[in-house]
């Protein structure tokens, strides 16, 4: 499993509930390719797109789907 596909499930789960944009997650993730240590989750509260509830929400979507798939994250993304 990687904390990467992690990353892009939580930001695809983000846009299919509208709490943000794609253009908004294209801002963050071109920052995130800089500081790829950060979290982009984080990165998106921190900018102000997402609240902490949505976050908390989103991340929690996140660690469902990748229980779903014996802990595969990118197995979650091709669906």
């Amino acid at each position: 499993m990687s904390e990467h596909d992690a990353s892009l499930l939580f930001g695809v789960f983000a846009i299919q509930f509208k709490k943000i944009t794609p253009q908004q997650l294209h801002e963050v993730a071109a920052q995130w390719q800089k500081e790829p240590s950060r979290e982009l989750s984080r990165m998106l509260v921190e900018s102000g797109f997402l609240t902490e509830d949505d976050y908390n929400h989103i991340r929690a979507l996140v660690e469902e789907a990748r229980r779903a798939h014996d802990g595969d994250s990118s197995a979650a993304l091709q669906e």
